[in-house]
């Protein structure tokens, strides 16, 4: 599997150059490189797939159930599609699907348009994709972040981020004055509360007095919900939030930069606030589209159920440089200090020595 380069550009400089640098990615996966310490700015991994023979005629609509813009996941995988249509020269088509009362039709109309290849996101589209691939056997569906599917047209993926977010809660640890620690979501669903308890774990591993406080946006396209209540949580004494609610990410970091908080994001908002995010536990949207696409050009298997996370690439760690310069008072130095932990952390995880559990009980 392979990491980002940035993270290991952050592992490796910090002990040698005190530099470190975070990029932004979408999805994706590959077997472990130590990539060379080079800028800050390097790219996300380039997908390991079978190669794909042109695919000029093939047209590969995707279809999101959130809209675009969210600087995140939907953005991550549409610049994945961008990316696949470049590389193997098919055409794409993107449809944005905001009202569930219409996902079905949309689905068909779509599939009825000539579409050879369908990528849908999350779970609702995931489960009009189950009731719709048998009327089209002839297409070939990708469902990402969905349960596993019955259909022998249908790929479907889901994220095992909660690994990452235990990482991120050792992290968070070592930088925490409080020992509070906060999350917010974008809904209250299992795979979040597995976020949730995978950081809060991570977290009372390295101190068990640490406390930790999960919250949920309306949504995952709510960035003002998600400010309030990041800020709500800020004001109430945590001191360092950890956030995955897509669109509501952007509102998170700006309660973050405006109560010099300390934030954890899944996709690289550091721009945003340099100051403020402290760690990118990133979800590489892009890798995984074009990687699944390519899979199906290749004539690779359909019906199958894939999960994908640091093992495979798909989820990767950085620590911004932008921060480690900006931090105020010692949060710079307390972060370089804990490097070698975190690198420690993902090494055997990768080994398979740390094995972290899913656990998707709430509270």
């Amino acid at each position: 599997m392979r990491f980002r380069s940035t993270f290991f550009l952050a592992l490796l400089g910090v002990a040698s150059l005190i530099a470190v640098g975070c990029g932004n990615d979408d999805d994706g996966g590959s077997a472990p490189e130590q990539p060379a310490a080079e800028s800050s700015a390097t790219e996300a991994p380039e997908p390991e797939a079978p190669e794909a023979e042109p695919a000029a005629d093939v047209l590969v609509a995707f279809m999101s159930n959130q809209a675009a813009g969210d600087q995140g996941p939907v953005d991550g995988m549409i610049a994945g599609l961008e990316a696949s249509s470049a590389a193997n020269g098919h055409d794409i088509q993107v449809v944005e699907a905001l009202d569930p009362a219409g996902f079905e039709t949309q689905l068909r109309n779509l599939a009825d348009s000539g579409a050879e290849i369908i990528i849908t996101t999350f779970f609702d589209l995931g489960a009009t994709v189950e009731l719709i691939a048998p009327d089209y056997p002839d297409v070939k569906f990708i469902t990402v972040v969905s349960s596993p599917t019955e259909q022998p047209n249908v790929n479907a993926l889901a994220y095992e981020f909660y690994k990452g977010a235990y990482i991120g809660g050792i992290y968070a640890a070592a930088l925490t004055d409080t020992n509070r620690l906060g999350y917010v979501g974008g809904a209250p669903l299992p795979f979040a509360w597995a976020d949730f308890n995978g950081f809060t774990e991570g977290a009372q591993s390295v101190n068990p007095e640490i406390q930790t406080t999960a919250t949920f946006a309306n949504g995952y396209e709510d960035p003002v919900g998600a400010r309030e209540l990041a800020s709500g949580l800020y004001a109430d004494g945590v001191d360092f939030i950890f956030t995955g609610a897509a669109a509501g990410d952007l509102g998170v970091v700006e309660a973050a930069r405006e109560d010099d908080g300390l934030v954890m994001v899944s996709s690289d908002l550091s721009d945003l606030a340099p100051a403020n995010v402290a760690l990118v536990v990133e979800i590489e949207w892009a890798v995984t589209i074009q990687n699944e696409i390519e899979h199906i050009l290749s004539g690779g298997e359909t019906g199958r159920f894939r999960l994908v996370g640091p093992d495979t690439g798909e989820i990767s760690f950085a620590i911004p440089d932008a921060f480690l310069d900006q931090a105020s008072g010692d949060r710079g130095d307390r972060a370089r200090a804990v490097v070698a932990d975190i690198e420690a952390a993902v090494d055997s995880l990768l080994a398979g020595e740390l094995v972290i559990e899913e656990n998707t009980s709430e509270g």
